[in-house]
């Protein structure tokens, strides 16, 4: 069996209230938004330094609903797949703006604290 290829695992604090959302369909959807820190410290001054990276995660299904079951403030790990899709933004009086969103399409999450 080919191993999968697009996998990623990331742990963060949940930055956003939970919130579970339907689509038409029915289907449960729930968007969380991960921070994960790093730290270092600068060889030169040796000043402790600290940057921050937000990542957008996505669940459908009974994931959403695992999702749903976190909170705000929470460290959890999240695996899934990289996933990006294209947006348009309409601005009056000019032409739409196109940009790329990359998420990561969970497929599972982990409370860990």
């Amino acid at each position: 069996m080919k191993p999968n290829v697009n996998s990623v695992t990331i742990t963060g604090r949940i930055g956003n209230e939970v919130e579970l959302h339907k689509t038409k369909n029915d289907t449960p959807v729930c968007n969380i938004r991960l921070c994960n820190k790093d730290h270092w410290t600068d060889k030169k001054t040796n000043e402790k330094k600290e940057s921050d990276t937000w990542v957008t995660c996505v669940g459908w299904s009974w994931v959403a609903e695992e999702m749903n079951k976190q909170a705000k403030g929470e460290f959890v790990q999240v695996t899934g797949k990289i996933t990006n899709r294209q947006r348009i933004k309409e601005i009056t009086g000019k032409e739409p703006f196109v940009y790329t969103v990359t998420e990561i399409h969970v497929e599972s999450i982990s409370k860990l604290d």
